[in-house]
């Protein structure tokens, strides 16, 4: 025999309750790969990920000088986003103060 509970609950809690049961399941059943940055791109998902949102046209000009690293499945273009986070972050310029500062270091050093 299965026991039953009657109990009383506010509409918010119920809508909490609803909310909380339906986030558990999509969770369990979400494809999502466990590691954002193993996350695979296409062209618009790069232009909103990009943070100066690029225009397409600039993207595919950066593909055919071969300076943004991407993915080619037959006709489609993909990009991992780890190596965009890379790529972004190994085209920073340095300030005029690190660069002395790295020049102060390998002088004194030498």
């Amino acid at each position: 025999m299965v026991q039953q509970m009657i109990i009383s609950i506010t509409p918010s809690e119920l809508q909490t309750l609803i909310i909380d049961s339906v986030k558990a399941v999509l969770d369990h059943y979400s494809p999502q790969t466990a590691d954002p940055a193993n996350q695979w791109l296409n062209i618009d998902e790069l232009l909103t990920y990009h943070p100066e949102r690029p225009a397409k046209q600039t993207v595919y000009q950066w593909l055919s000088a071969g300076t943004i690293p991407a993915h080619k499945k037959g006709k489609k273009v993909y990009f991992l986003k780890s190596e965009i986070d890379e790529w972004l972050a190994s085209s920073k310029r340095i300030t005029k103060q690190i660069a002395a500062d790295e020049a102060n270091d390998y002088l004194t050093k030498n």
